[in-house]
Formats: structure tokens, C-alpha cells, sequence
């Protein structure tokens, strides 16, 4: 509970003036608009006290999606039980990007309708980095009919926001991932299917050959299966990206980058492995892209990673591990003199991608 003093004050001296009147004049009238003085205000911040805890408040859902520097709403649903309006409620709310922790605070002030429908606000989010904005609404305050008390309920609501790289592909990284995708279709093309190489069965997708169908099995399922053979050249492609943050906020343009890369890999049909430290895990995490499903569920899970400070600690942690890929683009700060020495050490790399 908090007390508005000043206003308080004046209700005071007022309250004074009043009774002095009474002491002076002697009259019933101002005698009863004492008593109306008195019970008013107490009768209020008891039911402003009993009504704070009615209100419920809760989020119409836990997670939004949208991209970066776009504009979003997050809606918040409320509902007053009681038979009387509420017409001095607040909301006091913070915002954060998980991977830059300066929240933003504020204060919504609207009022309540009585009965059991729900209200619901809509707040605009914007977020100018990558990320997932935590949206948590701290406390629920209610002033009273004479403004005099403010009436507070602790809240542990939220909802993350998604904000996602934008969708702009830079035109420079059309020609390496065509490159992949050229490489890996004259290998399909070429490659032997050597029944012994069968690694997997699956469902016939559009555009499969007609020569990998397991008529045979396909038959006695009564559906159509598609053999998946192993590739002759034990080719793995691996985009590895750093979590790596400064004070220029050079995370957002690697996520940036890997964004448009990877949307590039999957136009070529080509299944990419995306790599990257975790450092809450305390072990590499990867994921297959091979559709913008895939993209998605990476993001669900890089978003909620703790960062670092060393600009080149996963590449730095992978050159002591025994590596068996062939095809791998790595995505960090721009150093040419400790990137590009380093990445002569590895003899598996193909291609070098950095952030300026």
C-alpha cells in the first residue's frame, strides 16, 4: 500500500475547514458531511484493498513471433469480478533481450469494467536486436476512489518475443551457397546405390527418383518408401557460428548472417548441419536445417543460450576435437590476421564467412 501524501494533505485541511465550520456554526448539515468525510475515504481503501486481489491478470500467450525492428503487440487479458468499476488500475511491466539484459521499465494506467468479461491490452514491442524479449508483468496496482492509497499484488506473468534476423538475403551469399548445392546435386547424381550403402527407409517425398523406391517393401506397406543411401563421399556440411557479443552488439549481425546463410542452404536442397557452443550445456549443439521448420526450432534454442566474451572460443574448443566433416563455413568477428590463421590449421574447412 502506498499513500499519495500531498493529496492526503489536502484532504486533511480540508477535513480541518470542516470540522471548524461544525465548532463555529453548530449546524447538523456540516456535522452529517463530516461523518460522509470520514467513512467515504475508509470505506474506499477497503474495498480498493479486497479488489486489488480479485483482478486476475494473464497473458493470451506465452510466446509471439515476429522479426527484428517490427513492430508486434503482446495482449494481456484482464478480468474483474466485482460489481463495481475500477477506474484507477495500473500495470507495471519490464522488458529485456536476454542476450543484452537492460530492461525497460513502464507503467500502464487504464481502467477496469465490472463484471466477469475479459479486458484485454495491447501493448506494442519492438526490438532493434535478434533475441527473445522477456515481456514479465511485475506488479498489479489499484488505486482507490479518492486517489488517496494505491493498493499493490505482486505478479509472476510473462511471455517471450521472438524477434528474428530480418529476412534480407545479402546477394553476396547466392554464390556460396550455390556452390554447396551444385556439389552435393552432381554428387547424387553420380553417386552409386550400392544396396549395401543403404543407411535408412523413409516416405516417398515429391521429387525423389523413381530408381530409390523400395518397390519391394513399398509393396507389402502399402505405401510408397524411399531408400536413403550413405553418401560416397561421407560429406557433412557444418555452419559454425560464435555466440560471441561486444560492445558494438556484433552478435545481432552474426545471427544476421547465419540467417540468411542458412535460408540460402535450404533454396538448395542441401541438408546443412548448424554448430554452436553452449556454454549452459558446457558441450557443442547442433541441428540439421533442411526446411524453415528446422530454422525455427534453431532459434528456440540459441535465443536461451548465455554468451561469451572471447571472439573465436567454439572454434578454439572444436580444433582439439576430431572433425569428420568436409564442408564447413564458420561465422565469427572479422580478424583476418587470427581467423585466417587459424582456419589454415583446419584442414576440413572450405569456406570462411565473417562479420565486418
Amino acid at each position: 500500500m502506498r499513500v499519495k501524501t500531498l493529496w492526503l494533505f489536502s484532504y486533511v485541511v480540508f477535513l480541518a475547514l470542516v470540522f471548524a465550520a461544525l465548532v463555529f456554526f453548530h449546524q447538523y448539515d456540516i456535522f452529517a458531511f463530516l461523518v460522509i468525510l470520514l467513512v467515504l475515504p475508509t470505506a474506499s481503501a477497503i474495498f480498493a484493498h479486497h479488489a486489488a486481489k480479485r483482478v486476475t491478470v494473464a497473458m493470451a500467450s506465452n510466446l509471439y513471433v515476429t522479426n527484428k525492428l517490427t513492430d508486434t503487440h503482446i495482449e494481456i487479458l484482464l478480468s474483474n469480478p466485482l460489481q463495481l468499476p475500477l477506474p484507477a488500475c495500473g500495470l507495471r511491466l519490464t522488458m529485456s533481450n536476454r542476450f543484452y539484459p537492460n530492461e525497460d521499465d513502464r507503467l500502464l494506467s487504464f481502467a477496469l469494467y465490472s463484471g466477469e468479461v475479459r479486458q484485454s491490452i495491447r501493448i506494442p514491442v519492438r526490438s532493434i536486436y535478434c533475441g527473445a524479449v522477456h515481456v514479465r508483468l511485475k506488479e498489479f496496482v489499484l488505486h482507490d476512489y479518492f486517489n488517496f492509497f494505491a493498493f499493490s499484488v505482486p505478479l509472476d506473468v510473462s511471455s517471450d518475443v521472438m524477434a528474428l534476423p530480418k529476412a534480407d538475403v545479402p546477394a553476396l551469399l547466392d554464390e556460396v551457397a550455390g556452390s554447396y548445392g551444385e556439389e552435393e546435386s552432381e554428387e547424387r547424381q553420380n553417386r552409386i546405390e550400392d544396396p549395401n550403402e543403404v543407411k535408412d527407409m523413409r516416405e516417398y517425398r515429391m521429387g525423389d527418383r523413381p530408381q530409390s523406391i523400395h518397390w519391394k517393401l513399398s509393396a507389402g506397406r502399402g505405401e510408397l518408401l524411399v531408400k536413403e543411401f550413405e553418401s560416397l563421399s561421407s560429406r557433412q556440411h557444418v555452419l559454425l557460428f560464435e555466440l560471441y557479443n561486444d560492445e558494438g552488439h556484433l552478435l545481432d549481425s552474426i545471427l544476421e548472417l547465419v540467417y540468411a546463410l542458412a535460408t540460402q542452404l535450404i533454396a538448395t536442397n542441401v541438408e546443412w548441419k548448424v554448430l554452436w557452443w553452449s556454454e549452459s550445456h558446457y558441450a557443442f549443439r547442433d541441428a540439421l536445417i533442411r526446411s524453415e521448420e528446422d530454422l525455427w526450432d534453431i532459434w528456440n534454442d540459441v535465443f536461451y543460450e548465455t554468451i561469451y566474451s572471447e571472439p573465436f572460443y567454439a572454434y578454439e574448443l572444436l580444433k582439439h576435437r576430431e572433425t569428420k566433416f568436409t564442408s564447413f563455413i564458420y561465422i565469427a568477428k572479422a580478424n583476418t590476421d587470427v581467423a585466417g590463421r587459424e582456419l589454415a590449421s583446419l584442414e576440413d574447412a572450405s569456406a570462411l564467412l565473417v562479420i565486418e
